[in-house]
């Protein structure tokens, strides 16, 4: 008996192994829409896309840098983006039948983000200072500030206060000190978080003052009628010193000298036209643009004993004498 058998295989229309189903997603982080389809002939996945809601008028998209359909047909994003949302539509066909289509929505959601990581600012002692810090991202948002790395408590701090709301784009906060101190100069980090993720800021707050005393006053190179004074320069309050003044006075209160100036990047000074053998006291103060500091510790020391030219006056003694005798 003779058999025949058919070179012909049977065409199957396409049926789904992974359905599509509504995707969500992470701004800046890889995502996928699954879109697998099997039949004779393998059926070819094509993708479009719709911006609009109700979805209408699909784009087919071109496989690119930023999103390609796999091999597999599912739509696969390299790094996607808020603009990314919006109805996809997976087509898969064979030419067997009438083909499948499913349309599903992807949502990216964004962590928090802020545009700027680090500022700095200054504000004056005993002023408010208000730091603001603006974060892009779903809602809801909170935040949370840290002083030099250690969680604030406002409770425990009564200078200090939060307040935090939410913007069209995401939220915001901001910290207020009231009447800001030296102590209050310090890395501030804030800090946003919501469900896809988190973010943070740096500021950078400098208080700004008058600068400190003038310390470790010495006197070097004393002679009759000059002495020379030096210091350590001491905190500028932030900004720079702009000059030094050196007051002096005599043992007793018989004179004052002074005052003395030298430019802010310079820490010592002579003073001559000085008294033989007197003992001064010396003092020395500085300043930058918000005012002056106070004094510094006095410092005393008492001039040389001028020379006497015993020399000179016994020549001129000598030539008197001789004239005396004519000579």
């Amino acid at each position: 008996m003779l058999l025949m058998f058919s070179n012909h295989c049977p065409r199957v229309p396409p049926r789904w192994i992974i359905e599509p189903s509504d995707t969500s997603a992470v701004a800046g982080r890889p995502a996928k829409i699954d879109c697998q389809a099997d039949g004779v002939p393998l059926p070819h996945v094509r993708w479009k896309v719709s911006a609009g809601e109700p979805p209408e008028k699909f784009k087919t998209i071109v496989s690119s840098s930023h999103v390609h359909i796999l091999v597999n047909g599912s739509l696969n994003f390299q790094s996607i983006e808020t603009s990314d949302s919006g109805f996809y539509l997976c087509e898969a066909n064979n030419g067997v039948g009438t083909g499948l289509s499913t349309v599903v929505r992807l949502s990216v959601h964004s962590a928090p983000q802020f545009h700027s990581k680090y500022m700095m600012m200054a504000s004056r002692r005993g002023e408010r200072a208000t730091m603001e810090c603006r974060a892009l991202g779903d809602k809801p948002m909170s935040f949370s500030w840290k002083k030099n790395g250690v969680i604030l408590d406002p409770v425990a701090e009564i200078r200090y206060s939060q307040l935090s709301e939410d913007t069209p784009s995401g939220g915001q906060s901001s910290l207020i000190i009231e009447k800001v101190e030296k102590k209050d100069s310090a890395l501030f980090t804030c800090s946003a978080v919501n469900d896809y993720g988190e973010d943070s800021k740096n500021i950078q707050l400098t208080i700004q003052d008058i600068p400190d005393a003038p310390q470790s006053t010495e006197v070097h190179d004393v002679s009759s009628r000059s002495v020379r004074l030096s210091w350590s320069k001491p905190f500028d309050g932030n900004i720079p010193i702009t000059q030094y003044t050196v007051m002096w006075r005599q043992v007793g209160g018989q004179g004052t000298g002074g005052p003395m100036t030298v430019p802010g990047l310079e820490t010592a000074l002579v003073i001559r036209g000085l008294k033989p053998k007197t003992r001064y006291f010396f003092r020395v103060k500085c300043e930058n643009s918000l005012g002056e500091s106070q004094f510094g510790a006095e410092v005393a020391v008492t001039t040389l004993e001028e020379r006497r030219q015993f020399g000179a006056e016994v020549a001129v003694t000598t030539l008197e004498e001789r004239k005396y005798k004519g000579l």
